[in-house]
């Protein structure tokens, strides 16, 4: 079984502060976790890989991003 953060958690971890903006990217993360919270199923969880690939792409962080892509492949193949 995957492990993955609350909606909750997330949102605590990644709060910028009361001038922050989340961007879109950001609040694709957030709807998908709350998501996935409420129904866990393998394709809400392919839908958290895929907005935290997006995010961090936004970031510029491309060899973060493809290392997210291998390890988030690995969960979801030894999950099903």
């Amino acid at each position: 079984m995957v492990k993955v953060l609350s909606h909750n958690e997330w949102m605590q971890l990644t709060e910028g502060g009361i001038t922050s903006i989340r961007s879109n990217e950001l609040k694709a993360v957030d709807s998908s976790l709350k998501i996935y919270g409420k129904q866990p199923t393998p394709s809400n969880l392919e839908l958290v890989h895929k907005s935290l690939v997006r995010w961090i792409g936004s970031k510029g962080l491309i060899c973060i991003a493809a290392f997210a892509i291998n390890v988030t492949l690995l969960i979801l193949s030894t999950s099903r």
